[in-house]
This record gives C-alpha cells, sequence and structure tokens, in this order.
C-alpha cells in the first residue's frame, strides 16, 4: 500500500530574514514548525525520526524539488517495508529556498542580503558537529565554475547584468511583474520539454520570472562564478570523509566528468560516484526517479 506523502510550505524567519521552507514527511501534524519546541511529530518511542535538509542550488526555489521529495519519500517507505530493522524509521525532509529567490508575499518584508556560495555549507555543518549520518552533493558546482563549460559561456553575460544591475537589468526584466502568473507558466512551456515534466517545476520556473528574483539569481550566478574556484579539501572535509558522498554526470557543462575523476583519485571510488544513467545536471526535470533511488542508498545505512 502506497503510503500518503504530506508536504508544508511556510514562511519561516531564519537568522532574522523570512525564508521559504518546505516539509515533507508522513508523519508530522498540520501545526508542524521548523526548529521549534511546539513541533509535533507523530511518533511511539521506538521510531528513529531522520531529518533530511536539502539545500537546493541556484535558482533556489525549493518548490523545484517536489516531486525529487516525494520519490524520495517514497523509496525510504518502500525500504522500511522490506527491511525489518528499519520498520520503525520516519523521515521529515526539510528544503530551504535561498533568500530573495522566491516571491515575497506582500504581508512579509525585509532587506537583501548578501548570500553565501553553497559550497562552503557543507563544512559548515560537519565542522558545527551536527549528527550528520551522511552529507549528499549531486552534480556539484564546488570548484572552477568559471573554468567549466556553462561557466565560460555565461560568465561574460551575467557579470554585465550584475555590474549594470540598476542601468541595464532591472529596465530589462521590469515588465515581468506585471505579468499575470498564467502567462509566465506559459512562457515557461517554450523552454521547459513538456513530456514527463512534473507540475512543480513549471509552478517553480514561473515563479523565477520576477524582476527582483531574476536579478538575485544573477548576482548569486556572478558571485559564484568569481569565488569557486580551486578546491581546497580543508581538514573538516577531510576528518569526516567517511560521511560525505558526491555524484557526477557524465556531461554536465557545470561540473564536468573529468572534475568527477579527479576527485575519486582524492577520496576514493566508494566515495564518489558516476553517473550511469545518463541524468542532467537539472536532474528536477526528468530525472527525479532515478536520482532518488540512489540517494536513498545514502541514508539507508
Amino acid at each position: 500500500m502506497e503510503v500518503a506523502i504530506r508536504r508544508s510550505v511556510q514562511w519561516l524567519p531564519v537568522a532574522g530574514r523570512w525564508t521559504r521552507i518546505s516539509i515533507m514527511g508522513t508523519h508530522f501534524d498540520e501545526q508542524f514548525r521548523f526548529a521549534t519546541k511546539t513541533a509535533s511529530i507523530e511518533h511511539d518511542s521506538d521510531t528513529r525520526t531522520t531529518a533530511i535538509l536539502l539545500i537546493p542550488g541556484n535558482p533556489g526555489n525549493e518548490g523545484f524539488y517536489e516531486h525529487f521529495g516525494r520519490e524520495l519519500l517514497k523509496n525510504l517507505e518502500a525500504e522500511k517495508q522490506r527491511c525489518e530493522a528499519a520498520k520503525n524509521d520516519n523521515y521529515i525532509l526539510y528544503t530551504v529556498s535561498h533568500l530573495n529567490h522566491v516571491p515575497l508575499p506582500n504581508e512579509l518584508h525585509h532587506q537583501n542580503s548578501g548570500q553565501k556560495e553553497s559550497g562552503s555549507i557543507l563544512p559548515d555543518l560537519l565542522r558545527c558537529e551536527y549528527n550528520v549520518v551522511c552529507a549528499g552533493a549531486l552534480f556539484p558546482t564546488i570548484e572552477r565554475m568559471a573554468q567549466s563549460p556553462n561557466g565560460e559561456r555565461l560568465f561574460p553575460i551575467v557579470s554585465k547584468l550584475n555590474c549594470y544591475d540598476t542601468l541595464l537589468t532591472k529596465p530589462l526584466v521590469f515588465w515581468l511583474d506585471y505579468l499575470p502568473f498564467t502567462i509566465r507558466k506559459w512562457l515557461c512551456s517554450w523552454v521547459l520539454p513538456s513530456k514527463n515534466v512534473p507540475e512543480c517545476i513549471f509552478w517553480s520556473a514561473a515563479e523565477l520570472l520576477r524582476s527582483n528574483v531574476f536579478r538575485n539569481v544573477v548576482h548569486m550566478c556572478t558571485d559564484e562564478l568569481h569565488k569557486v574556484k580551486q578546491l581546497e579539501l580543508d581538514a573538516t572535509l577531510l576528518k569526516y570523509s567517511d560521511r560525505i558522498r558526491f555524484y557526477y554526470g557524465t556531461s554536465d557543462a557545470w561540473c564536468p566528468l573529468e572534475f568527477g575523476y579527479e576527485m575519486r583519485k582524492r577520496l576514493g571510488d566508494e566515495l564518489v560516484s558516476i553517473d550511469d544513467s545518463d541524468c542532467k545536471h537539472a536532474f528536477v526535470i526528468s530525472d527525479n526517479e532515478v536520482m532518488a533511488r540512489k540517494v536513498v542508498d545514502w541514508i539507508i545505512v
């Protein structure tokens, strides 16, 4: 019997900034709140709850990962039915949007602020001694972004757009704010393949077509291309390397296959996987089922 996956989307203050968060699982009540004392998870004393934190890339809209999250949780629930030792396991999936990468509701207001490149989040979590069972990086853009095929192609464009934001970018995209949401979804359908693409992809892509959201995506892309350079495996990553998993694509224009082979030389075959299913960098568009099955193997320990 297929278990129903529940999803709650909430705006919560994170470090004083309103941030959109998606919470998914099979056992949490409607009043569940992220990281608060009033959180109520339905389980008995024998249940082991594992929190799965999903940090998006750029664009950082958590809605892109809704279908992937459902597939991941379905696979985990199926694993529970097959394995007696896992029958009392419970999983909660949190997906956090990047600041200013989703439209802010009218009743919420905050000022724009700088963003931290995603490549530094993983060491921070490990360094703070959180109980991290496994940290996985899918199609990781953690080194030499500007030297990748996409980086070489896009760097001059986004740099100009970011440098002349007020004079160039803002006048170019201001009209997006006046388009009805249905029109924005229709525009996205011209770019996205229509076959087997989850509805959440069209919805989230349409949310990107807002002037401030687009400009923040451009700003983060420029910042990453400037800062994400030669990889330095610091002491934290080496100390906790047994908990880290990397997954590289074979035709990824953001992190070429040679980066994956180099990482294998550093960490070994067990920690670095090379894709064998022709999955794309933006796997949430058409490769959700395949990637969900692969990630389950990292979580089940």
